[in-house]
C-alpha cells in the first residue's frame, strides 16, 4: 500500500510540473536565453513594398556641419518636414569602399580611392536586373552613357560603384544604365525603379560650398517630390559618403569607421518629423533598398552591421 501510494504521489508531482510549464492557452512561451532574460518576440518595422527609389550621395561633411547649419536651408527644412537619421555611420575613409557598400552591402576588401575595378559578385543592380526591375546611376560630367574609364573632367570614378563590378561592365544593357547627369530630368517622366544620382565635387560638398550643395540639392529633389512617380510608393534618401576626415566614429561592427554622417529618408506614407534613434550604416542603404523591393540582401546588408530602416514607416 506504501509503494501504492508513492508511485500515486510521483504521478501527481510530475502532471503538475507539466501543467505549470504550460501556459493557459496550451502555447509555450519563449525560453529564456543564457542570461536568463527572454529574448524580444516584438517584429521588426517591416518597410512597404517600393516602386521608385531615388538616392542621392554628398561627400565629406560631419552630421554636425550640416543639420541645423544655416547654410544648408534646404537639406535642413528637409530633415525637418520628413525623416532623419541622427545615428547613420559611414562604412570608412575614404570614399570609394563607401559607394561600394551602398550597392553591394560591403566593400569587397577595398580600403582606398584606387582600388582597381573587376570585382565579380553581385550587387544592388544585378538584384534588380534578375528581378526584371529597371535601374540607373546618374553621374554628373559622365563624358557619355555607358562610360567605364577614369576621371574625365568634372566626372570622378571612384563616385560611381558600378563601373568595379563586372556584373555591370560586362554586359552591355547594364553598362547603358549608367547615364550623364542630363539625363535625369527627362526619366521623372518614366523612371526606373532604381536611381542613385552623384554631382561632381563642385556640387557634392567636397570642393564646393554647403551652400553650393544645399542649392544643387534643391534644384534635384524637388522635381522628384512633386512627380507623380514619387508620390506613388517613392522613396528619396540623401546621404554623404563619409564624414570629415578627423570624425572616425562608428556603430555596429569594429570596422565601421567612416564617421557620423546626415541620412534624409522622405518616403510616400513615411512618417514625417521624425528622427529616428536606431544605429545605420552605410550597408543599411543597400538593405532598404532591397527589403523595399524584395530582393534578398547581399553579403552585410541586413545583419547587424547594416539594419534596414522600417522604422521610417508608420506601422
Amino acid at each position: 500500500m506504501r509503494i501504492l501510494r508513492r508511485s500515486l504521489l510521483a504521478i501527481l508531482v510530475v502532471l503538475a510540473a507539466c501543467t505549470s510549464a504550460v501556459p493557459s492557452g496550451g502555447r509555450t512561451g519563449p525560453r529564456a536565453g543564457p542570461s536568463g532574460a527572454s529574448p524580444s518576440v516584438s517584429p521588426l518595422p517591416h518597410l512597404p513594398s517600393l516602386k521608385h527609389v531615388w538616392l542621392f550621395v554628398m561627400e565629406n561633411h560631419s552630421y554636425g556641419e550640416i543639420i541645423g547649419k544655416s547654410s544648408a536651408p534646404y537639406i535642413n527644412r528637409l530633415s525637418l518636414t520628413y525623416g532623419l537619421a541622427t545615428r547613420f555611420f559611414a562604412r570608412r575613409h575614404p570614399s570609394l569602399p563607401n559607394y561600394l557598400s551602398m550597392i553591394a552591402g560591403s566593400a569587397i576588401g577595398c580600403e582606398s580611392d584606387t582600388c582597381v575595378p573587376g570585382y565579380g559578385g553581385a550587387t544592388l543592380a544585378g538584384q534588380l536586373a534578375a528581378a526584371h526591375l529597371s535601374w540607373a546611376g546618374y553621374f554628373e560630367d559622365l563624358p557619355q552613357a555607358g562610360y567605364t574609364g577614369p576621371d574625365a573632367g568634372g566626372y570622378v570614378r571612384h563616385h560611381n560603384p558600378f563601373v568595379y563590378f563586372t556584373e555591370v561592365t560586362s554586359s552591355a544593357p547594364m553598362r547603358n544604365s549608367i547615364r550623364p547627369l542630363t539625363d535625369f530630368a527627362g526619366s521623372l517622366k518614366a523612371p526606373p525603379a532604381f536611381s542613385m544620382i552623384v554631382p561632381n565635387d563642385d556640387h557634392n560638398m567636397h570642393s564646393g560650398t554647403v551652400k553650393a550643395g544645399d542649392d544643387w540639392l534643391k534644384a534635384y529633389v524637388a522635381p522628384v517630390l512633386a512627380s507623380a512617380a514619387f508620390k506613388d510608393g517613392g522613396l528619396i534618401l540623401i546621404t554623404w559618403d563619409e564624414a570629415n576626415m578627423s570624425d572616425t566614429s562608428g556603430c555596429c561592427a569594429s570596422y565601421m569607421r567612416g564617421g557620423h554622417v546626415p541620412t534624409i529618408v522622405i518616403a510616400t506614407g513615411g512618417k514625417r518629423g521624425f528622427q529616428s534613434t536606431v544605429d545605420h550604416t552605410t550597408f543599411s542603404i543597400c538593405s532598404t533598398i532591397e527589403d523595399g523591393f524584395h530582393l534578398g540582401h547581399v553579403r552585410k546588408a541586413g545583419s547587424a552591421a547594416g539594419p534596414s530602416m522600417g522604422e521610417f514607416w508608420a506601422t
